[in-house]
C-alpha cells in the first residue's frame, strides 16, 4: 500500500462527508481539527505515529507490520473479560446463592480451561481498545461474526490520524440498519467507564461475561483503566438487586407498613436550614476529624452513618440525625451491641424502607424513606430517593441534600486506603467483625487521593465514589448553592472541595450560630403517618402472581427449544429482552427477577463460548438447562410465600 498527500485528504473527505450524514457531531470536531500527534510515512513506506506532547512514537517499529503481528497473536491466544468461576458469596439457604454456584460447579465440571474460543458461530461482544492507525479495524470489524463492538479511543488525535487511512464507511457499513452494533467512544467520553456500563446495559449486561477485549495499545491511563473497568463491569452483572435481596426488602417493607412506621417524604416540603450539615463516616480521617465535630458540634447538623454512632457516643457527640440503608440484620446487631440504649433513644433515625424492622424501634424517632430502584419502595405510590446506594454514607450525603443542606462537609468519607488503615479507632469494624476487615484491603484499584498522591480501593468503595461524584454532580444542577467539603484523606471527590485542615478551621469558626429552629421542626415536616389509601394490595398480589406464571410459561418453553439444538445465544438474549419488556409492566416481577436471572445467564453465556468441543458445551447446556427450569419452579413458590406478608 502506497502513501500520497492527495490520496490521504481524499480518504479524510469521504471519511467526513460521510461523518455528516451519520455522526454530525463528530464530523464537526474533526473537519477542522488540530492534533498533537502526526503520521509518520517514511521513504520505504513504514507508518507511524509521532505524539509531540510525549515526544515518542506509538509503534517501535512499522505499525502496520507491528499490528499484523498483534493481531496474529491475539488470534491465536484472544484476551477476554469473563466471571470467575467463584462461588457467590451469600447466605446458603438463599436461592441465588443455591442456583448460581451450582451452574459454577457446572462450568468447573465441563470446562477445564478457563479461555474463551472465537471459534463459535457467534461472537456476542467485543471491545477495542485503542485505534491508532486503524489496522486491525479491517479484519476484527469485517471479518470476525460479531453481535456488538465497542472501539474505545482516549487520544482524539490518533482517531484524527486514522480518518485519513480507513474507509470508516465501508468499516461500518455492516453495522447499519441490520441486528449488530457498533458504538465508537472518543476522547473524554472513552475515559468514562460508565459510558462502557451503559455499552453493556444497552446490548444486556449479561454479554459482558462473554465479551472479547483486543488492547491495540497500552500507557498508564489505559493499564488502570482496564482494571477498574472490569471491576465496574463484574459489578453491573453481579450487583444488581438479586431474587432473595429484592425478597427480602419486599418482605422487610411490608412489616414495616404492617407496623404503620412513618414515611420520610421530602418532595414539596419547604426545607430550608441555615446551617451546614456533616456527614459522619467510619473512615480512618474521622480519628483526626473529631476534634473540629466536638468544637463546632452546635454549629452542624451532624449525620451519623452506620458504625459512625459508637464513636460519636464515646466522644459524648449527639447527632441530630441516624441512617442506615443495608436491609439485612447486620447494622441493627451492630447498633445496639456497641451503643447504649439511652443514648439512641435522643437520636431520630431514618432508614430505608427495606430496613430490617427492629431497627425502628431501637431509636427516639424513626421513619423509612424510599430507597430507589428497590422493590418495596415500588409499593408506595411516591417519588423515590436516589444516590443513597452502595454505601451508608451514600445514603448521608444524599439524605443531606433531600433534607435542603447547601453546604455540607464529609467527615470520615476516606472511600480509599490511607496506610492500610480501614475504618477509624473503636469502630464496629475495630471491635465487631475482627479479622474480616483484611477482607476489604484487596481489590487493588488505584484512585486519585484527595490531597494528591496515588491510594487504592476496593471495588466497592470505588462503586461509592463514583455514586457520590454522580450524585454531587446531579445535586449542584438541581440547587445552584449546593457545595460539597472533603478534608479527608482518603479518595478524591470530584465535585467535593478538598479542604485542608487550616481551611476547615477557618471555615467552621466563622460559621454563625447553628438554627435551633431546624433542628425542633424538620421531622414533623418531613415525616408522615402511613395511609392505607396508598396501597391496592389485592391487585399487587394477583398481579404478582399471574405476571410470573405466564412468563415462566413462556421460558420453559423456550427452554425446551434450545435443548433441540436451536440458537441458544438468540433464546438467552430473548429471555432478557422478556424481563426488560416487565419492566414496564410489573416493576416488583421484574426487581425480583433481573439480578439473578441476569447473571445466570450471563454464567450460561460464558459456558456456550468455552474453549471446549461442541459436544462437551451441548451436554453442559443440557444440564443448565435442567437448572433454570428448577431454578423458575422455586422462584414460583417463594413469590406464593410472600401472600402472607401482606397486610391486608
Amino acid at each position: 500500500m502506497t502513501f500520497d498527500v492527495q490520496k490521504l485528504e481524499e480518504t479524510f473527505k469521504r471519511n467526513i462527508e460521510f461523518f455528516k450524514k451519520t455522526a454530525p457531531l463528530l464530523a464537526e470536531k474533526f473537519e477542522n481539527y488540530t492534533p498533537k500527534a502526526e503520521l509518520i510515512i517514511d521513504p520505504s513506506g513504514r507508518v507511524n505515529i509521532y505524539d509531540k506532547e510525549k515526544e515518542s512514537y506509538l509503534y517501535p517499529g512499522d505499525g502496520r507490520l507491528i499490528t499484523a503481528r498483534q493481531l496474529a497473536e491475539w488470534l491465536k491466544k484472544p484476551s477476554f473479560m469473563t466471571l470467575a468461576t467463584q462461588h457467590v458469596k451469600g447466605r446458603p439457604e438463599w436461592l441465588h446463592t443455591r442456583y448460581i454456584n451450582r451452574l459454577i460447579d457446572l462450568r468447573k465440571e465441563f470446562f477445564e480451561k478457563k479461555g474463551l474460543s472465537l471459534s463459535g458461530e457467534v461472537i456476542p461482544s467485543l471491545l477495542v481498545m485503542g485505534v491508532g492507525l486503524g489496522e486491525h479495524l479491517k479484519f476484527l470489524l469485517k471479518d470476525l461474526p460479531t453481535e456488538n463492538v465497542l472501539v474505545i479511543e482516549p487520544n482524539e488525535d490518533f482517531f484524527y490520524i486514522s480518518l485519513h487511512l480507513l474507509d470508516w464507511e465501508g468499516l461500518l457499513k455492516p453495522f447499519i440498519g441490520g441486528e449488530r452494533k457498533i458504538f465508537l467512544l472518543l476522547g473524554e467520553d472513552a475515559r468514562d467507564i460508565e459510558n462502557v456500563v451503559g455499552y453493556f446495559n444497552n446490548i444486556g449486561p449479561f454479554k459482558a461475561a462473554s465479551t472479547f477485549l483486543y488492547i491495540h495499545y497500552l500507557d498508564d491511563f489505559l493499564k488502570n483503566y482496564i482494571r477498574q473497568l472490569s471491576e465496574e463491569v463484574v459489578r453491573n452483572i453481579s450487583f444488581f438487586g438479586f431474587f432473595d435481596d429484592e425478597l427480602i426488602s419486599l418482605k422487610h417493607t411490608l412489616q414495616n407498613i404492617k407496623a404503620k412506621v412513618p414515611l420520610f417524604n421530602p418532595y414539596g416540603k419547604d426545607f430550608n436550614p441555615k446551617m451546614p450539615a456533616v456527614v459522619v463516616g467510619s473512615g480512618p480521617s474521622l480519628d483526626f476529624l473529631l476534634p473540629y465535630l466536638k468544637k463546632y458540634r452546635d454549629k452542624l447538623f451532624v449525620i451519623s452513618c452506620g458504625t459512625a454512632l459508637a464513636v460519636l457516643e464515646r466522644e459524648e457527640i449527639v447527632p441530630d440525625l441516624h441512617v442506615n440503608i443495608e436491609r439485612n440484620d447486620t447494622p441493627y446487631k451492630v447498633a445496639v451491641s456497641t451503643t447504649s440504649e439511652s443514648f439512641r433513644k435522643k437520636i431520630p433515625f431514618l432508614g430505608a424502607n427495606n430496613n430490617y424492622p427492629p431497627f425502628f424501634e431501637a431509636f427516639g424517632k424513626n421513619a423509612m424513606f424510599l430507597k430507589g430502584s428497590d422493590s418495596g419502595a415500588d409499593l408506595f405510590p411516591h417519588e423515590k430517593l436516589y444516590f443513597v446506594n452502595p454505601t451508608v454514607t451514600n445514603t448521608g450525603l444524599a439524605l443531606a441534600y433531600y433534607l435542603g443542606f447547601k453546604e455540607i462537609y464529609l467527615f470520615g468519607v476516606d472511600l480509599a486506603f490511607h496506610e492500610k488503615k480501614h475504618h477509624a479507632k473503636g469502630t464496629a469494624y475495630e471491635t465487631f467483625f475482627g479479622k474480616d476487615v483484611e477482607e476489604h484491603f484487596k481489590g487493588g484499584i488505584e484512585v486519585e487521593g484527595n490531597f494528591g498522591g496515588v491510594l487504592t480501593t476496593n471495588s466497592i468503595f470505588y462503586s461509592s465514589k463514583r455514586v457520590m461524584e454522580q450524585a454531587i454532580e446531579y445535586f449542584s444542577h438541581k440547587r445552584k448553592e449546593f457545595k460539597v467539603f472533603n478534608p479527608n484523606r482518603g479518595a478524591k471527590i470530584k465535585g467535593a472541595q478538598p479542604l485542608p485542615l487550616e481551611d476547615l478551621e477557618k471555615r467552621l469558626s466563622s460559621l454563625p450560630e447553628g438554627d435551633e429552629g431546624y433542628r425542633n421542626t424538620f421531622w414533623d415536616l418531613g415525616v408522615e403517618p402511613i395511609k392505607e389509601e396508598w396501597f391496592d394490595f389485592p391487585r399487587v398480589k394477583m398481579q404478582l402472581m399471574t405476571n410470573f406464571f405466564q412468563l415462566k410459561e413462556v421460558m420453559e418453553g423456550e427452554l425446551s427449544k434450545l435443548l433441540g439444538g436451536e440458537d441458544a445465544f438468540k433464546i438467552l438474549s430473548e429471555f432478557y429482552e422478556y424481563i426488560r419488556i416487565l419492566r414496564r409492566h410489573n416493576i416488583l416481577i421484574y426487581r425480583l427477577l433481573h439480578g439473578t436471572l441476569t447473571l445466570f445467564i450471563a454464567h450460561m453465556y460464558a459456558g456456550l463460548l468455552a474453549d471446549a468441543p461442541k459436544k462437551k458445551k451441548m451436554e453442559y447446556l443440557k444440564r443448565a438447562t435442567e437448572l433454570f427450569k428448577k431454578m423458575l419452579q422455586e422462584m414460583e413458590k417463594e413469590i406464593y410465600n410472600l401472600y402472607g406478608y401482606f397486610p391486608y
